[in-house]
Order: structure tokens, then C-alpha cells, then sequence
């Protein structure tokens, strides 16, 4: 099988994690992969791991980079509710005066706009609905990308564990921009169906997380007598919610 050669830009892969690098590696069966090497610069390290994974047949310089424009094609896709909202022209002007403020030198070109919600948060205080709504598009996109340490070894693994790509919103102003109820949501990338996984949080559920996310160190047993401490009096309800947390992969 002849296969299709396609180029992409160091800014666009190298650094790249989770479901997009897993599709980019199944997509190597029917495409083979040009790299084009730009002047940036990226942590120690990642340039050889994205050589390792993509296998490019061959890696060509860069030569002329349009910043602007490699810029504008990864914005406008993700904040789709924040250009609704905000109308075209505002929108655009916003990302120049982002630009302005947080201008973009080395690195993988997706993680620009983590910030992109706390700086609309400075420009409209009172907007929490398109506030929240950038949030939810802004988690959607970055856990599709990120390269979380899955796999690596810890010392702590005898004892339960947050996905390190573990993402809570709560939802309130902005759950009707996005058509989903008002509450408090988790999502994670779950690497058997290569996508990024999200749903609802019971109460139980989040004080769970809560008590993983101090950094304290409990086995299962030890944080079902913990939250029985706590004032919780159905020990089988607490184990079920760690069956549910750990099946949908936000806890290990």
C-alpha cells in the first residue's frame, strides 16, 4: 500500500499527548509524515520523544513561519461558545489584545491559550456564564492533547490515585451555553477509548477527590474509615462511589 505523506510543523506535534498523538500514530498505517523544523525551542527532552513516536521519514527546516496565522488556526476552533457569544469581530479583537499581553515564543502552540479564560475574566468580571462556558470549551480541548504521566512509575502505587489529567468545573451561569444541567462536573482523557471521558460529581464523589487531592496517602479501606469519620454513615455507598470513580478512570 502506497502510503499518503503528509507534513506537519514541529509546533504542532512535538510535546503532543493523549488522544491526539494516539490518533496521529494509528493514522501512520495509511500516512507517512514530514516533519518541518522550525527556530523554537522546547523542554529537554521533547524533540527526541516526538521523533520517537511519529517516525517521520524525513525532517525539512521550517522557513518562513506565519506566527499570526498558525496562531489564529488553533483559537478559533476551541472557543466556539466565546466567538457565539462575543460576535466575530470582538472575538478577533480579543485574541489580539491576548497576543498583546501573553505573546506566544517557544513551546507546543495548543497550550497558549490555557489562559485564555482568567484573561476574560479580567475584561468581563460579571460574564460568569461565557466565563465558565471558555472554561468548559478550553478543558475539552486541552485534554485531548496534554501528555499526562500515565504509566510512570510512582511510589505511591499501592495507594489510590488521581488521573493526573483530571479536570472539575462547576457549572452554574454557563451550563446553559453549552446545553447541559447546572452542577459539578470531572472529566479525564481514559486511555482505553482514546477520548476525553465527563460527567456529573455526587456529593460523596467530591469530597473523594477532595480528600486525594490534599496529597494525603489512603488505601481503600482506609479512606472509606475516613469519610466514616467524617460524619458519613453508609460505608457501602462511599465503596460503590470508589467503584464508579475508578471505573470511569478519575481515580487509579
Amino acid at each position: 500500500m502506497i502510503k499518503k505523506q503528509k507534513i506537519v510543523c514541529d509546533y504542532e506535534v512535538v510535546g503532543l499527548g493523549a488522544k491526539r498523538r494516539q490518533d496521529l500514530i494509528a493514522s501512520q498505517i495509511s500516512s507517512q509524515y514530514v516533519l518541518k523544523k522550525h527556530a523554537i525551542s522546547f523542554m529537554p527532552g521533547l524533540w527526541e520523544e516526538t521523533l520517537d513516536w511519529l517516525r517521520p521519514v524525513e525532517v525539512i527546516a521550517g522557513g518562513d513561519f506565519d506566527q499570526k496565522a498558525a496562531l489564529l488556526k488553533v483559537f478559533k476552533p476551541i472557543f466556539r461558545q466565546a466567538e457565539k457569544k462575543l460576535g466575530t469581530s470582538e472575538f478577533a479583537s480579543l485574541h489580539q489584545d491576548y497576543l498583546q499581553e501573553m505573546p506566544w515564543r517557544e513551546g507546543l502552540i495548543f497550550d497558549h491559550y490555557r489562559y485564555f479564560a482568567f484573561f476574560l475574566q479580567q475584561r468581563f468580571p460579571q460574564r460568569l456564564d461565557l466565563i465558565q462556558a471558555t472554561s468548559w470549551d478550553w478543558t475539552q480541548f486541552w485534554l485531548q492533547y496534554a501528555d499526562f504521566p500515565f504509566g510512570k512509575k510512582s511510589s505511591r502505587q499501592q495507594y489510590l490515585q488521581i488521573n493526573p489529567g483530571l479536570v472539575t468545573l462547576r457549572m452554574i451561569q454557563g451550563a446553559s451555553l453549552v446545553g447541559i444541567e447546572q452542577g459539578l462536573y470531572a472529566f479525564c482523557y481514559q486511555r482505553h477509548r482514546n477520548d476525553v471521558f465527563w460527567r456529573t460529581l455526587t456529593s460523596i464523589e467530591a469530597e473523594i477527590l477532595d480528600e486525594l487531592a490534599e496529597d494525603r496517602f489512603f488505601n481503600r479501606e482506609q479512606l472509606i474509615e475516613t469519610l466514616l469519620l467524617d460524619g458519613h454513615k453508609d460505608a457501602s455507598e462511599i465503596a460503590s462511589s470508589l467503584d464508579r470513580l475508578k471505573q470511569d478512570q478519575f481515580i487509579f
